[in-house]
């Protein structure tokens, strides 16, 4: 994710010298925007999350209250270049992921509560399902924010099954691939996945 939004910062750099010198000097309006790019792991329960002046995900055990993860938040996307980091985070087996804008968490102040918490305070008393939590929060929420997008996307995350999962040890020896080809062939014949077989064993042999 972090050399993901590294690219889109080089790209965007780029494009705002091509429009500047097409507009003349001086002409400082570029828009600017935020982006969160994150990659869930079902095999280890983990996601890699970088950030582009997005604010950071709400995540916990599904059911009980999610905190703000703790990631580097870099600048928008915008003018200039920008190197982003990488965190990784290590979810609970049955885990919950809240996403969000920061439109929905422009909480009026006085309200003993900055925007995350009041965010994850109001998604840890909604009750129903995921479309049903989100129309409760958004509800109880958006009302607060006179200005701005208001967005919310919430996840269940659930770890791969172990028996869905296969794994081999191979030498470093060209014999490997043809190995490597066979096990992977009766694997996809136990899954009933026969008909992957042709090109799931090219891409073994590839790697």
């Amino acid at each position: 994710p972090g050399e993901l939004l590294s690219r889109l910062a080089a790209l965007t750099s780029r494009l705002f010298a091509q429009d500047e010198g097409a507009s003349g000097p001086g002409d400082t309006a570029f828009p600017l925007a935020t982006c969160l790019y994150l990659v869930y792991d079902p095999l280890d329960r983990s996601c890699v999350v970088a950030s582009a002046g997005h604010p950071a995900p709400l995540y916990g055990e599904a059911g009980g209250e999610l905190g703000s993860a703790a990631i580097e938040i870099g600048p928008p996307l915008g003018v200039e270049y920008h190197a982003y980091e990488t965190t990784r985070l290590s979810l609970p087996e049955h885990g919950e992921l809240a996403l969000y804008t920061d439109g929905l968490t422009s909480v009026r102040p006085g309200d003993g509560h900055n925007g995350a918490g009041a965010l994850a305070q109001a998604l840890a008393s909604a009750r129903g399902s995921l479309e049903e939590r989100c129309d409760q929060v958004l509800d109880a929420l958006a009302p607060q924010c006179p200005t701005g997008d208001a967005v919310l996307l919430l996840a269940h995350t659930r770890p791969l099954p172990r028996s869905n999962v296969a794994t081999w040890e191979l030498d470093s020896d060209p014999k490997g691939v043809s190995i490597a080809r066979k096990a992977c062939r009766r694997q996809l014949a136990e899954w009933g996945l026969t008909d992957l077989s042709f090109t799931t064993e090219l891409m073994v042999s590839e790697m």
